[in-house]
């Protein structure tokens, strides 16, 4: 019999297990054992991703980095004293302890201030407890921690904040002393003037 036969062959017939024809069919539909398990783990994916990632985010808002790391962030961002009274501008100081619970617990709003008015205001952090500053610590008279000193541009104390301050009362408090302006919203046990203040 050659290649070109004048009558057609009989078709081979198989008989095929109920498993084989599972098989073919799946396979002809592009859907195998392997395509599914694919499948499977690209919906699962598909529905845990979003599900991991928003647990993710809360997770940071609800626990934002260490509060004493952002504090000692915060401090090697910070110029020299020295520098800061130089440069003109307004001056922040704050003294912290890594002990203080309301240093902690305004560290992350203080750090967003000293970012959104870095430009304007001079923010020099220091640890209260470290050797090398405790002639600071003696001129600033610092006797409970936060202390913040509002150091004007031409080097006058205007007043001092200790313990913990509301984060939008330090919002009003670094806008008003950003604007130049002498007189504060809030003044500590010294003698300031505050705003409206006769």
């Amino acid at each position: 019999a050659g290649l070109l036969e004048d009558s057609p062959r009989a078709p081979v017939r198989q008989t095929l297990s109920a498993r084989e024809m599972a098989e073919l069919t799946a396979d002809a539909a592009g859907e195998s054992e392997e395509g599914r398990r694919d499948q499977r783990r690209r919906a699962t994916l598909a529905i845990f991703s979003p599900l991991v990632g928003a647990a993710t985010f809360a997770y940071s808002r609800s626990n934002p980095a260490d509060a004493v790391t952002v504090l000692r962030g915060m401090e090697s961002r910070s110029p020299s004293l020295e520098v800061a009274l130089a440069s003109g501008r307004p001056t922040v100081v704050e003294f912290y302890a890594q002990w203080c619970k309301d240093c902690k617990a305004m560290a992350s709003s203080v750090d967003k201030l000293e970012r959104r008015f870095d430009d304007k205001v001079n923010f020099v952090v220091l640890d209260a407890e470290r050797p090398e500053n405790a002639k600071l610590v003696s001129l600033f008279r610092v006797d409970a921690i936060p202390h913040f000193a509002f150091i004007s541009p031409d080097r006058k104390l205007l007043t001092t904040l200790t313990g913990f301050v509301p984060a939008d009362a330090m919002t009003e408090q670094i806008k008003a002393f950003a604007s130049g302006g002498n007189s504060l919203p809030y003044c500590g046990t010294d003698n300031c003037k505050a705003a409206g203040a006769t």
